[in-house]
């Protein structure tokens, strides 16, 4: 597994525990896949010579989550995470203009779950109520 591999893992982490409302935790992930990012080396080699807590924004238990997505190419964690909510939910901050915060207002206000679902929403306006959302997040999404 790369260093991009790992990054887009932590992104995706730091997305879903923004949804839960964990923002701390969810700044230390998204914290530490930015600094992957600008690894010069890849964290296999920063793995073998046991310096992964020394990458600046990696504590203790990211490092046991990268040592283990470096040895089994898989994060109990990550699966974990996924499994709380709706498949769809993580396709639609995948659009632009939608964030972990607006795919939870879509999927509890709405009950949208995916990107069909949304399209229809926004083909029938029903997203202007909502804060945040108006003719021109619904243009975007489009």
């Amino acid at each position: 597994m790369n260093n991009l591999e790992i990054t887009q893992i932590f992104y995706e982490i730091a997305n879903l525990l923004e949804i839960k409302g964990h923002k701390f935790r969810s700044r230390a992930y998204r914290r530490a896949a930015q600094t992957i990012e600008t690894l010069p080396e890849t964290l296999i080699e920063i793995s073998k010579r046991g310096e992964l807590e020394k990458i600046p924004g990696v504590g203790f238990n990211i490092a046991a989550k990268i040592q283990e997505l470096l040895e089994t190419e898989k994060l109990k964690y990550l699966e974990r995470l996924r499994r709380e909510f709706p498949k769809g939910l993580l396709s639609l901050m995948e659009i632009e203009g939608i964030g972990p915060k607006k795919a939870l207002t879509l999927h509890r206000k709405l009950k949208i779950d995916n990107i069909d679902e949304l399209e229809v929403a926004v083909k029938q306006g029903k997203l202007r109520d909502f804060k945040g959302f108006g003719e021109k997040t619904e243009k975007n999404i489009l």
